[in-house]
């Protein structure tokens, strides 16, 4: 058994949890689309989207902000990082998550809730004792936003439970989807404003340029700030002319933040690229949402996707490849599978935001070929990465 907890897989978290999210990524997908095609109902909610809406997030977003935070958390805090046993226990716990929900239909809703429910208060305490043993809290933001999505979390479950609403009408269960995709949004910047530090400066320093790449404090603290802001009020009163223009003032903060990579041409680099995207996604979903709300256009749910699919789906595919080549001791290449993975990747986003927009090609075939590009980017990119995540460090060193 020593040799199982001993094998590579378990040596750091971004092995598993990487490999797990882009899986779950592909394996979840189909089972929607059969549900949206075939009326069929996996959850007992008012809506079968919402079981989609959670095992995105909860399932496989989740999974990759375990991966990068407790790869990142030693670096920042000098402390020794989960391997081993603890690894397959919060993998055992995760994947708890994903089966119960699987079978939510026959098992009672308290059972799944209490399951879907311990990941995250681990995942904050392992995060938040390294923390404050170190006494550094730079970085606590990420503390702030795993405990702002478990109770985003609470509310679904509480939603699906007891079909309570708040004024206005709006269930509590969408109510706390919507508020953990704007939580996710918050990681994004959070996370990119710490990856873009390395990866921009290697990609000057490849160019042979002098200018050093620093991240503008108050233009991401402003982005995440007009973010929240919004999310309080959309929470009070969901798609009002208010948060429409919220929602447009976070669109334009997310483009002063893309600024910020205009610098040589780091921009040629796709691994950069990706980092760039993933804010112009959030961006281009935030002023969707703004103008369907102050217009009444009612198609805010499709430009949530932008940030959800867009925004999240590509920023984690770039951060996955970044993190999976370095920890991993290998060049930060990005290969031609990796390249292949984030057109698509976009693609799906630009065909799932667009769908309720052209008339020419059907709904239906729009989003079934989103859904294919999606599973593809994720196939591709564990094709790139099972051999390099179950084997040990390219350079000999451990982790």
């Amino acid at each position: 058994m020593d040799r199982f907890y001993q094998h590579p897989v378990w040596a750091y978290a971004f092995r598993p949890f990487f490999l797990l999210a882009a899986g779950y990524a592909i394996a979840i997908i189909p089972v929607w689309v059969f549900v949206l095609f075939s009326g069929a109902d996996p959850l007992p909610l008012t809506s079968p989207g919402l079981w989609h809406g959670h095992e995105l997030i909860y399932g496989f977003m989740v999974a990759a902000l375990a991966g990068f935070i407790l790869t990142a958390l030693p670096s920042w805090t000098s402390s020794a990082p989960l391997c081993g046993r603890g690894l397959v226990w919060l993998v055992a716990l995760w994947l708890a998550g994903r089966g119960v929900m699987m079978f939510a239909a026959i098992l009672p809703i308290t059972l799944v809730a209490l399951v879907n429910l311990a990941f995250l208060p681990v995942l904050l305490w392992l995060v938040a004792r390294a923390m404050i043993a170190a006494r550094i809290y730079r970085h606590a933001g990420f503390v702030w936003v795993i405990a702002g999505l478990f109770l985003a979390q609470v509310l679904f479950f509480a939603g699906v439970s007891f079909e309570g609403e708040f004024h206005g009408g709006a269930a509590w269960d969408g109510i706390g989807l919507r508020s953990a995709v704007l939580l996710m949004v918050v990681l994004i910047v959070l996370s990119t404003t710490r990856i873009a530090m390395v990866v921009v400066n290697f990609a000057l320093e490849e160019d042979g340029c002098d200018p050093i790449f620093r991240p503008t404090p108050p233009r991401r603290n402003l982005a995440n700030f007009v973010v929240l802001l919004y999310l309080l009020v959309d929470g009070v009163s969901p798609g009002h002319a208010v948060g429409g223009w919220i929602a447009l003032a976070a669109a334009a903060a997310q483009l002063d933040v893309m600024s910020d990579f205009h610098i040589g041409r780091v921009l040629r680099r796709p691994y950069v690229l990706g980092l760039y995207l993933g804010h112009g996604w959030i961006a281009a979903g935030f002023a969707g949402i703004g103008i369907s709300s102050i217009w009444g256009i009612g198609l805010g749910s499709d430009f949530l996707h932008g940030l959800g699919i867009g925004a999240a789906g590509i920023a984690i595919l770039t951060v996955m490849g970044i993190a999976g080549l370095r920890h991993s001791g290998r060049a930060l290449q990005f290969s031609t599978g990796l390249y292949g993975a984030l057109i698509l990747i976009n693609l799906s986003a630009v065909l799932r935001v667009g769908g309720s927009y052209v008339d020419v090609i059907p709904y239906d075939v729009m989003i079934g070929t989103a859904s294919v590009l999606w599973v593809l980017s994720f196939v591709l990119y564990l094709v790139v990465f099972v051999p390099k995540l179950l084997s040990v460090r390219a350079d000999g060193k451990p982790g």
